[in-house]
């Protein structure tokens, strides 16, 4: 995979999202975990501000709500667990030094704020949970 091809997939994905396509902040981000390259910057904020809409607002049969979430949910990765996760990556993902501390920062005034340990606890179980095919 060569870094122009890459690039040029990123720089489409910008100009979708632009456009409005908020799909394509998390096709964004996928590739470049998934590539193990850095996230770009004007992909930052849009990761950050879904995560933590996403945590506030739940889902439709919210595992905040009704105790009903989705498999993952009730398979032991609760959405806490997820977006600490996601926070944890992207920091990972931009260079930070110590991720689990950035998170923790990046989360404050979230109800998945958590001291560094919690973080990196809620990385972990979620690791462990993707490994294993959850």
């Amino acid at each position: 995979m060569t870094s122009d091809f890459h690039e040029r997939e990123l720089a489409e994905l910008q100009q979708r999202w632009r456009l409005g396509d908020l799909t394509a902040i998390g096709e964004a981000f996928q590739l470049c975990v998934w590539r193990s390259r850095p996230v770009p910057d004007w992909l930052e904020k849009p990761i950050v501000d879904a995560l933590l809409f996403s945590f506030n607002c739940g889902d439709a049969k919210g595992s905040r709500s009704q105790g009903r979430g989705s498999h993952r949910a009730r398979s032991g990765m609760s959405r806490l667990h997820r977006v600490r996760w996601s926070a944890f990556k992207l920091c990972e993902q931009i260079g930070e030094k110590f991720p689990a501390r950035a998170a923790s920062e990046m989360l404050v005034g979230n109800d998945a704020w958590g001291q560094p340990r919690q973080i990196r606890d809620s990385y972990n179980i979620v690791e462990n949970a993707l490994k294993a095919g959850d």
